[in-house]
């Protein structure tokens, strides 16, 4: 409130005058009353004295509060950057709400894949969020014949008329004979 003394024809009067005063938002803020709040974490005001605060564009997001350009929405923490906008990144796989991380047995080895693909017959992935098919190895119970090439494995295939590819996995129980050790599981990758 502001008192005005105002004099006409030798009289004095007090006028008392209220005036409200209203800040002008900056960008990266928002009119909220009579006060301006910045604009949260995954939205942005470009423009000086307005009401809403902007959204980022989906799969976008702020790292702050009062963000003031469009320029300061990133990708979120699960997406990369792809032809301007963001995709979901290796290892993940697009569910129409985020990316979540491959299950085990899994893997993705593309960017914005819309399922993860399936480890070979008899491996599995040793962690959710596999990338590469290299990330599979055998099962507990199966063995890689490329780590298994001892003279007495190889006599075996011979005798059995067959080989084994190196890039398989195999049930221990084709080969437990006793004289030949067969752990299997984590240690018996399936690419290396």
């Amino acid at each position: 409130t502001v008192d005005l003394l105002v004099s006409r024809d030798g009289f004095v009067a007090r006028l008392a005058v209220a005036a409200k005063i209203e800040p002008v938002c900056q960008r990266g803020q928002r009119k909220a009353g009579s006060e301006c709040e910045m604009c949260r974490v995954g939205w942005y005001q470009d423009e000086i004295d307005q009401e809403k605060c902007k959204p980022c564009s989906p799969g976008k997001t702020t790292i702050q509060d009062g963000t003031a350009a469009a320029s300061g929405c990133v990708c979120e923490v699960d997406k990369i950057p792809s032809d301007g906008s963001c995709i979901c990144k290796k290892g993940t796989h697009t569910d129409g709400s985020g990316c979540p991380a491959c299950a085990l047995g899994k893997f993705s080895g593309s960017p914005g894949a819309a399922v993860c693909a399936e480890c070979p017959d008899g491996t599995s992935s040793l962690v959710m969020g596999a990338e590469l098919v290299r990330d599979c190895s055998c099962k507990e119970g199966f063995f890689n014949s490329s780590l298994y090439n001892t003279t007495f494995l190889s006599q075996l295939m011979v005798e059995m008329r067959f080989a084994l590819p190196a890039t398989e996995c195999f049930p221990c129980a084709l080969f437990q004979l006793g004289a030949v050790d067969c752990p299997g599981g984590p240690d018996a990758r399936l690419f290396t």
